[in-house]
């Protein structure tokens, strides 16, 4: 029997084409590393990097050899995918890596879970945002702030006309848990946590660990609102997390041998 493996799925903290992509300049390690104990206390062991470096040429889908990854290994990414960063035109985008990899895994989250999937926008698809709870309906499409903080800044319903605002002194964020057990065929699962700006991800998957570690294998697809109060002028631990007022308003139940929670493409096939 293989071993059960995690790979962390690492993109460039780089924001634009033009910067020199040092290897080690890797987004939300701190993330993965509050995530990963829940990992490896149910079996898994380090498998190593998988670097999602942005390509010299874009216009171009470079092949990822991924003959090394099997149905026991685990994909665990602590970024938001940028899906749709470049469509959008987002100012602070996560730049993608345009490689077969990605390709699959942007196949997996798009349009099943996401619509639009950017850091200005999170548009759910008709089908999930069908199962936001009575009273969250309304959260369906969110537009996100992009300079301060990834709280609201305004949202709707997917079949809603107007936008709603929020008052100004009315934090609100969203986090999403997606675990696939399959990216294709024989191929290996994924698990993404993430919020929509860099500190409310690691806070994110540092309240997955100390919090909710029973989410982590029990859904398909999460989606947390978050109060998450006033950050401390000078923290030293992420403890100011734990009164973070967090409320599920979206679940979809994992079910290994569903076809809803399985993709195929031909991308690495």
């Amino acid at each position: 029997m293989s071993p059960k493996r995690i790979f962390r799925l690492a993109y460039h903290a780089a924001q634009n084409s033009a910067s020199r992509f040092r290897i080690h300049q890797l987004r939300d390690g701190d993330a993965f590393a509050e995530l990963s104990p829940i990992l490896f206390a149910r079996g898994y062991e380090f498998g190593g990097l998988l670097l999602n470096l942005p390509p010299g040429n874009k216009h171009a889908l470079r092949h990822i050899d991924v003959s090394h990854l099997t149905a026991s290994d685990l994909l665990v990414l602590n970024t938001r995918p940028p899906v749709h960063d470049e469509k959008m035109g987002v100012n602070r985008p996560v730049l993608t890596s345009h490689n077969t990899l990605e390709a699959e895994i942007f196949h997996a989250l798009d349009p099943y879970y996401f619509e639009i999937c950017a850091r200005s926008q999170m548009l759910l698809s008709e089908s999930m945002a069908d199962k936001l709870l009575s009273g969250f309906k309304d959260r369906a499409n969110i537009l996100f702030r992009m300079n301060r903080d990834g709280s609201y800044l305004k949202h709707r319903g997917r079949r809603d006309r107007y936008w709603q605002k929020l008052p100004d002194e009315k934090k609100l964020t969203a986090a999403y848990l997606i675990q696939i057990p399959q990216l294709w065929e024989d191929g290996p699962g994924l698990l993404a946590a993430f919020g929509m700006a860099g500190t409310e991800t690691l806070a994110w998957n540092y309240l997955l660990r100390t919090r909710f570690q029973d989410w982590i294998g029990c859904y398909q697809f999460l989606m947390a609102e978050i109060v998450p109060g006033q950050l401390p002028a000078d923290p030293t631990s992420l403890s100011f997390a734990d009164q973070w007022e967090v409320t599920p308003i979206l679940t979809v139940p994992l079910l290994a041998s569903s076809a809803d929670t399985s993709s195929t493409s031909p991308i690495l096939n």
